[in-house]
């Protein structure tokens, strides 16, 4: 299997095509690998979305699109600890903020509504 402990390694992910990564991303390219301990069985409602090689879940979404999780650092990959072996993951993070403020945008129209 592959080492997934080292801060300057890259390796690449396969990812699940229609998933929130492949459609910011597309459905392979490279993340950092910095963990000791991996998902092996996801909990009801989640959805494994990438993997690594040798076959470690790196991303999974729930069903109702609101949780997103990664095994890899995503906040390391983007403002001064991104380089170009990897996306910008600025763009995952935006489209997170989006999604919350989406969501909290309906539950206060339907507050009003009430």
């Amino acid at each position: 299997g592959l080492y997934h402990m080292d801060p300057q390694l890259r390796h690449p992910v396969h990812v699940c095509e229609g998933s929130v990564l492949s459609q910011l991303f597309g459905t392979e390219f490279n993340v950092n690998s910095t963990h000791h301990q991996a998902v092996r069985k996801l909990g009801r409602g989640l959805k494994a979305t990438a993997f690594s090689p040798d076959g470690i879940i790196e991303a999974y979404e729930h069903e109702s699109g609101l949780i997103l999780g990664t095994q890899f650092h995503p906040e390391r990959l983007t403002g001064p600890y991104w380089d170009d072996r990897t996306p910008n993951m600025s763009a995952y993070f935006a489209y997170f903020i989006q999604l919350v403020r989406d969501k909290s945008e309906k539950g206060q129209k339907a507050s009003k509504e009430s």
